[in-house]
């Protein structure tokens, strides 16, 4: 009999997990994606006056998704390339509308390496 109740536990989890995993997230989800041939380190977002950091990403790879309370179609984006800190900075978010509840993709390239903003962001509702 124990058989068959480690077996019913371990397909309701089973389903359980596969349900769960199926259903939308609530809130707003961004992940970064780095579309350059070049290693990210230390990736750091900041939509608004709080920064989240992604971590390093390797050429074409895509972050995890991590929870937003607010954020616009673009963002103070830093990371460090080569050794070299590179950054994208927004001057206000005047006139814009602050993104829906959803997941999206800040995809972030290189536009060039010999200037200190030499990066580029957009973005990808997912």
């Amino acid at each position: 009999m124990k058989a068959k109740s480690t077996k019913f536990r371990f397909l309701y989890l089973l389903v359980l997990n596969f349900f769960l995993s199926g259903c939308s997230k609530d809130g707003l989800w961004i992940r970064v994606e780095n579309d350059s041939n070049l290693m990210f380190h230390q990736v750091r977002v900041s939509p608004d006056v709080s920064e989240t950091m992604f971590g390093d990403l390797n050429s074409g790879e895509i972050s995890i998704y991590k929870p937003f309370k607010i954020a616009y179609r673009y963002a103070q984006i830093k990371v460090i390339i080569e050794g070299e800190e590179f950054l994208l900075q927004p001057i206000d978010y005047v006139g814009e509308t602050p993104l829906e509840e959803g997941n999206y993709t800040y995809i972030i390239g290189v536009a060039d390496l010999n200037s200190l903003y030499g990066l580029t962001l957009d973005l990808r509702k997912d």
